[in-house]
């Protein structure tokens, strides 16, 4: 195939993309990530949960059912207990009273199981809402990406025609003219890898709306915004923190309810009693307490005990851990930001400039083609690698985002696409 009739074929491929492009409804970042929000089915098992977590709390408060007694004595036996004429019947209702501290123990544990119940939903909501912008910023990267790869290919077709008509002059040998097939086949490769690489990130994209095959484009500007890195997280309303708090409170309440549990309940009895012989009536009260020789809820206790202490060491290294990983993504998105600034203002504009001279240079026989090439190869290289540390900027403020329990997204400052 020739080079103009690649050239056609190219021309045709381009805008047929910009046309399908066109055709796509755009998507914004808060868009993609309110429809994963709203189609997790992640998130709706953790509303379950909170409404099943609300009944426990409405059980613990519930009081110990009253019991119905029915005593028949002095009966079926010998003598004058033969039958029924001297038998006794007792009719009564009995009451467990529980000592002080358990139902407020249980309805404690309750409230902080419902408290952990709803961190959990808060939980999956930011880790869904941390993969969707994830992916999100993925579809955009690989969207600039696929553009560079088209100029790329443009180029190196340009390129190519420029070693072809010197090569046809015999003002350079052959094997230029090869060397400049070869750049322009690995371009047409590059350009293929970024097509399918779109098309794999907008169907995981759309996969967390439940549509993989969604047919959508995205603002591939916002992958240049450049926001500024906060240094002063929120850490106090960190999720993750706040589970370890809500486990540290579960394990003391549970703690203090097995002391309770020590203590013995009270059961008190109120009836009526009738002879037979006679047909008498009489009052019967009754009160019955354990006594606790075998069993005083030692073992629980202890249980208990070191429960709570684990969970209070949890909670000291959920502390820890959480200002590790602040302080590592700050970093992360602070050089990420540094080196996609440094990239945009002062190495793309020179690498610009130089390829802009070679190409002056290599028509006028001033500059050799591997001059020509280099400064092409630079070029690329640049844009790739903005495009890469952008996305790791993105990556980290998200990961940020997810530590201090926000969901919106940040405000930005756009940045100009090359």
């Amino acid at each position: 195939m020739s080079r103009w009739t690649y050239a056609a074929l190219f021309s045709v491929a381009v805008l047929s993309l910009v046309n399908v492009r066109a055709a796509e409804p755009p998507v914004s970042l808060n868009e993609a990530v309110t429809r994963a929000l709203n189609a997790s089915a992640t998130v709706k098992s953790r509303e379950e949960l909170i409404g099943g977590a609300d009944a426990g709390v409405r059980q613990s408060g519930a009081l110990p059912n009253p019991e119905v007694q029915v005593e028949l004595e002095n009966f079926a036996g010998s003598g004058p207990f033969r039958n029924l004429d001297d038998s006794e019947l007792t009719l009564g209702v009995s009451q467990r009273i529980e000592r002080s501290g358990k139902r407020d123990g249980r309805v404690a544990v309750a409230k902080a199981e419902r408290d952990i119940a709803a961190i959990e939903r808060d939980k999956a909501r930011l880790d869904v809402a941390l993969e969707a912008r994830r992916s999100y910023f993925d579809v955009s990267a690989a969207t600039v990406l696929l553009d560079a790869a088209k100029t790329r290919l443009a180029a190196a077709s340009q390129i190519e025609a420029m070693a072809v008509r010197r090569v046809n002059a015999a003002r350079d040998p052959i094997t230029v003219k090869l060397r400049a097939e070869i750049q322009t086949a690995e371009a047409r490769g590059a350009y293929d890898r970024a097509t399918l690489t779109l098309q794999s990130a907008k169907s995981k994209l759309a996969s967390l709306w439940g549509d993989a095959g969604a047919s959508f484009s995205v603002d591939a500007k916002a992958l240049f915004s450049t926001p500024k890195v906060s240094m002063e997280a929120q850490q106090d309303a960190a999720p993750d923190l706040k589970a370890s708090e809500a486990a540290a409170r579960r394990a003391a309440s549970r703690f203090a309810l097995e002391n309770a549990n020590a203590r013995s309940d009270v059961s008190v009895g109120l009836g009526v009693r009738r002879f037979e012989f006679g047909g008498d009536l009489a009052g019967v009260v009754s009160v019955s307490v354990p006594i606790a020789i075998f069993d005083g809820n030692e073992g629980n206790i202890e249980r208990a005990a070191a429960e709570q202490r684990a969970a209070d060491l949890d909670l000291i290294q959920a502390r820890r851990r959480l200002q590790r990983d602040v302080l590592t993504l700050q970093a992360d998105a602070t050089r990420a930001r540094a080196e996609a600034i440094t990239i945009r203002k002062e190495l793309l504009p020179r690498a610009e400039a130089a390829l802009r001279a070679a190409r002056r240079g290599y028509d006028a026989g001033a500059f050799s083609y591997l001059e020509l090439a280099e400064s092409q190869r630079t070029l690329n290289e640049l844009r790739t690698r903005e495009v890469e540390v952008l996305r790791e900027l993105h990556f980290a403020l998200a990961a940020l985002d997810r530590l201090s329990g926000r969901i919106a997204v940040a405000s930005t400052d756009q940045g100009q696409q090359p």
